[in-house]
């Protein structure tokens, strides 16, 4: 992945969602997939991006999920971590939809969905 790539993505999904872009980029850890905190092709936490190895990311929906956890990144440095599960569904719906945004802007008929848990 490119910091171009990274950097173009973090404006756009500060764009989409209105955040400010922070003075802080986030660490991106690329691993294989079975290394990633969840089954999924991405994820943020505490400043960190886990991406997995397997992503396409000339592809435009590998670059959603990116894009996706940028937001969060975004959401983070503008209101801290979310506190308690409505503020973390509120931020899961928040960056599924720039990234479907994203997708539609890439002219993709793929589209993302949320998946809530109730814990």
């Amino acid at each position: 992945m490119t910091t171009r790539l990274l950097l173009q993505l973090l404006l756009a999904a500060s764009d989409l969602t209105g955040y400010p872009v922070p003075e802080t980029m986030p660490h991106v850890a690329i691993v294989a997939p079975e290394v990633m905190p969840c089954a999924c092709k991405g994820a943020y936490e505490s400043g960190t991006l886990w991406v997995s190895g397997d992503l396409d990311l000339a592809k435009p929906f590998a670059r959603s999920v990116l894009l996706h956890e940028l937001v969060h990144h975004l959401q983070e440095q503008a209101a801290g971590p979310p506190q308690g599960q409505v503020a973390r569904v509120r931020f899961e719906r928040e960056a599924i939809d720039a990234q479907n945004r994203y997708l539609a802007s890439q002219g993709s008929g793929q589209r993302a969905a949320v998946a809530v848990r109730d814990e």
